[in-house]
Formats: structure tokens, sequence, C-alpha cells
């Protein structure tokens, strides 16, 4: 908000120049922001990691845009549709189903945002499907698995697991409103945070497997 006070006691001319500007960025971030996601169709897990870091970075930029969050989430779910889209092609009937679930849930949140452009929502209806899409990519990468779940006890650790800090980086965003990417110990924190809650999944999977198959 500072940077519109400081915009508005500008000359006209550089109040043009300012805007044209940022028009520019806009128009190469929304190419960006939909080139990315595209990647997903041939390489899931290469493609999602592009795509959230162009999501990351891109408010460096054009952060102080005043429609910036609704043309951020408008983004989002094309990004997060296409993740979607790609794992509708899961072998795995749970994680297959949580992924709907938790997609068509944030979703939701999102048209809910849009209609009444109350940022709390997104905090309500957290971007879990995010989380879940990348850790069954990377667990199906280690693990050469196919399948992550083989009971409803390994669906509610994992989803806990990872549900958390994307519930304390919901908080910080829409409630607290602040931006991670321009707060480098915000940056960090809630990096490690998700590496944690990675560890934490991927060990009690361990932890659960190895409790079954000593009980078989």
């Amino acid at each position: 908000h500072n940077s519109y006070i400081h915009i508005s006691i500008l000359p006209f001319s550089y109040k043009r120049l300012y805007f044209k500007s940022m028009g520019i960025n806009i128009v190469i971030w929304t190419i960006l922001r939909l080139a990315g996601p595209l990647l997903i169709l041939r390489w899931p897990l290469a493609g999602a990691i592009i795509s959230i870091n162009l999501d990351l970075i891109d408010y460096q930029f054009i952060g102080i845009w005043p429609h910036y969050q609704q043309w951020d989430k408008l983004l989002d779910i094309f990004f997060l549709g296409l993740c979607f889209y790609s794992s509708l092609a899961w072998k795995d009937v749970l994680a297959k189903r949580l992924s709907i679930i938790s997609y068509l849930y944030r979703l939701l949140g999102v048209i809910l945002f849009f209609i009444t452009s109350r940022e709390w929502l997104l905090f309500i209806f957290p971007n879990f499907f995010e989380n879940f899409f990348f850790f069954y990519l990377f667990y199906s990468k280690l693990s050469q698995a196919n399948k992550l779940f083989t009971n409803n006890k390994i669906v509610v650790v994992v989803s806990l697991s990872l549900l958390l800090p994307k519930l304390l980086q919901e908080y910080y965003m829409h409630i607290l409103k602040h931006s991670i990417t321009t707060n480098r110990f915000a940056e960090m924190l809630f990096y490690f945070l998700w590496i944690f809650a990675v560890l934490l999944a991927m060990i009690s999977l361990k932890l659960i497997h190895r409790h079954d198959h000593t009980k078989s």
C-alpha cells in the first residue's frame, strides 16, 4: 500500500511510464505462468517444480498490482488443474481419491474468494492438494512404487503431516497478509517446515509398512 502512496505523488509522465512498465511485466508473467504448467502434461514433477517457482517469484515483480491476488489465484487454478488432470492417471486408487477431493475443496475456496473477496477463505480452504501432489510424485520417484496408500491409517498420517505446514503458510499469507518471498526468514522457515513434513510423512510410511509387514 505504501507503494501506491508514493506513486500517487509522482508527476503524470512518471506515472504513465510506471504503469506501462507494470503492464509489460503482467503480460510477461502471465505468459510464463501459463507456459510453465503445460510442461506437467509431459513431465509432471519437473513441470510442477518450475510452475511453483514461477508462482513464488512473480510477487517480487508485480506484487503491488491491485489485482494481483485475483490474478495469482486464477493462474493457480490453471496450474493445479493440470496437476489434477495428471493425477487422474495415478494407479493408487486412494491417492487418486484424495487428489480429487482436495483439488475440488480448494477450487470451491477460490471460487468463494472471487465472489466475496474475503481472503481468509483461502485459509479455510487451504491448498493441501499442491503439497500432496508433490509428495506423491517425490515418493513415487524415490521408492519406484505406484502405490502410496495401502490402508486408511497411512491416509490420515500423510494428510496430517502435509496439512499442518500448509495451514501455517496460508495463515501467514492470508490472515496476517505477509508475503513469503519478500521475507527471507519466512521463506526459509516454510521451506524447512515443508522438508520436515515430507520427512515425517515418509518416516511414518516406513514405520507403518514395517509394522503391517511384521503383523502379516
